[in-house]
Formats: C-alpha cells, structure tokens, sequence
C-alpha cells in the first residue's frame, strides 16, 4: 500500500480518481490501488474559485465513475462524505480514526502472500489495458499470462494447490 490518510481532503480529489485511492496531502504515483482512509469531505472546488479542476480531474473522474455524476461534482463544486466517496468506488475503504494504516497494512499482506511476478503483471495489464481497446486488452492480458507459464512460481502454485499446502513463492 502505498497511502493512507486522515483529514479533509479538497484538490486531492482529483489524484483520488487518478490514482483510485486518495492521499490527502501527498502527491506521487496516479496508478495504483485505493486505500484506507478517514476523511470527513473530498471534492474539485475549483469552480467556486472560478477555475477548472486541473491535474487530471476532468479526465479520471468520469472514467471512475461515470460521465454524468463526475459533470455534476465538477460543475457545483460539491464535497462529498467518505461514504459516498466509498460508494462511488473513489474509495475501496473508509476506516475509523486512527485504522487506516492498519487497513494498508492488511491489505498490503494480504497481495505479498501472494506471487510477485503475476501481481506485478496484473497491474501492468489493468493500469495499460483501460487506455485500450477491450480487444487490445484481451490481447495483453493473454500475452502476460502466456509468460507465466515459465515462472517457477507457477509450478509451485499448482504443485502447493495438489498438495493442499500453502505455496512458497519466491519471485522466479
């Protein structure tokens, strides 16, 4: 995991769609995975500033959540609860306060038990796959696991799955 973040959120709304996990107050990586966060609103004011969301925001938004819903956020400047930013899956979790990081962490865990190489190639796929077409997509997604059929990880997958153990991957 790479963020998790108490407090209000405001531009940060925009990196929230971009990124798809929001990180209050610290700029970075825009494709990745939503975290664990308690925030009280989000949001892209800058209308009410007389100004346009920039950073992104009138690209990713509707592309997170569709075209009209990110239209009216963008246009009345309205801030959203944690909830519905949950809800519009801006956001894969809210936490209590003082739980985010915990919630990371989990999740974190939870991906590291897994092996390396397929993750690395999934997000690959995902984060290229949605700026192309669904065929091109296809195409990709059976290209990088075509490639996984070389890793040791694999055989140790699938040897572990008939053994009915736990698997040791090691990133080969």
């Amino acid at each position: 995991m790479k963020s998790s973040t108490t407090g209000m959120c405001g531009q940060s709304f925009c990196s929230a769609a971009r990124r798809r996990f929001v990180p209050a107050s610290t700029p970075a990586n825009f494709r990745s995975r939503k975290t664990a966060i308690l925030i009280s609103t989000v949001g892209l004011p800058e209308i009410k500033l007389g100004m346009m969301p920039g950073g992104g925001g009138t690209q990713t938004l509707p592309r997170l959540i569709g075209k009209p819903l990110a239209k009216e956020l963008m246009w009345t400047g309205r801030r959203i609860t944690a909830a519905e930013a949950e809800r519009y899956r801006i956001l894969n979790h809210v936490t209590e306060q003082g739980k985010a990081l915990d919630k990371a962490r989990e999740i974190a865990r939870s991906i590291s038990d897994n092996a390396p190489i397929p993750v690395m190639m999934t997000k690959s796929v995902i984060d290229r796959g949605v700026d192309m077409s669904l065929a091109d997509g296809f195409d990709a997604e059976g290209d990088a696991s075509f490639l996984l059929y070389f890793t040791r990880d694999r055989d140790e997958g699938l040897k572990a799955f008939r053994e009915k153990r736990s698997p040791e991957f090691r990133g080969e």
